[in-house]
């Protein structure tokens, strides 16, 4: 079934009122009851999803990494003693670190990159660090240690086994990858893979985070809201509601509109009663994401 317009449900929401008494106190002409429709109508959808909101799949394609080194920790606390990462070979690296420390990468017992974090002052933040591991042999275990200091955090730790043609290629690393969460989008019920297993995530603000090594396709079921209905909604504005729902929200706006009238009581009735009688519904519309590393 088709959405309704703006226009669609307040013309329902009128002949619903065909004995609506237009005297009640705060509906004294149509221009009043104009400039309330948007408003009760926005609070009747809100009703609507808040009683049975939609789920919907969100899918998220993931590509593999080059990195090499799969960490369990957003952030590793260094005490004073040395953290040492090996891998079977490396041609490039990054990391992020939040005070005094010195970060050498070798292979062979040969150091061939050495950086040297200063000691920081006030408010702890990550300085991150990426690059090319000049000289770095291919098919040779490669070493990264992160040393000295006496109480440092450093995280995103990252040694790519693929060479770039440019530091600029360098990928900067996350051990978590940032999607943007769709505005009207209201909560996020859980996340799944191909093979319907369960996968970590995380929200922080307006982002969800996947971590960087779960490769593929990823569904989010997600419960979501239209777009708001604001004073500047035209009328042939199309209001994305399951069929279901619709005359839920023209009962509820009805509510709404006679609340100082006899007939509030009966529309209220009229509308959680259709509540109640809903079937459980699972919608399908997806929004696609891909995310892969720039290699080459």
């Amino acid at each position: 079934m088709a959405n309704l317009t703006l226009e669609d449900y307040k013309k329902k929401i009128l002949k619903n009122l065909n004995d609506y008494d237009s005297t009640v106190s705060g509906f004294t002409d149509d221009e009043d009851l104009k400039a309330r429709f948007n408003d009760v109508i926005n609070e009747a959808v809100r009703f609507a999803f808040y009683g049975k909101a939609v789920p919907e799949n969100w899918n998220i394609v993931q590509g593999k990494s080059a990195n090499k080194i799969t960490t369990q920790d957003d952030v590793y606390t260094s005490m004073g003693y040395d953290i040492e990462f090996t891998v079977d070979e490396a041609f490039a690296y990054n990391f992020e670190v939040d005070d005094a420390c010195t970060v050498t990468i070798s292979q062979a017992g040969v150091d061939l990159v050495t950086i040297t974090h200063a000691a920081q002052t006030g408010a702890r933040t990550f300085t991150a660090y990426k690059g090319a591991i000049a000289g770095a042999a291919a098919d040779t275990q490669t070493t990264m240690k992160f040393a000295g200091g006496t109480y440092y955090n450093f995280r995103n730790v990252a040694l790519y086994g693929v060479s770039f043609s440019a530091a600029g290629r360098i990928p900067a690393f996350d051990v978590w990858n940032a999607y943007a969460i769709p505005a009207n989008l209201y909560k996020v019920l859980r996340a799944f893979d191909k093979d319907a297993m369960p996968v970590d995530y995380r929200i922080v603000g307006g982002d969800l985070l996947l971590r960087y090594d779960t490769i593929g396709e990823i569904t989010v079921e997600s419960i979501y809201f239209p777009d708001a209905i604001t004073e500047d909604t035209i009328d042939s504005t199309e209001i994305d509601v399951p069929y279901e729902l619709q005359d839920v929200i023209v009962d509820r706006a009805c509510a709404l509109i006679t609340r100082p009238n006899q007939k509030y009581g009966d529309y209220i009735a009229h509308s959680e009663q259709k509540m109640a009688m809903l079937e459980s519904r699972e919608g399908v519309a997806s929004a696609r994401a891909v995310k892969f590393y720039d290699i080459d």
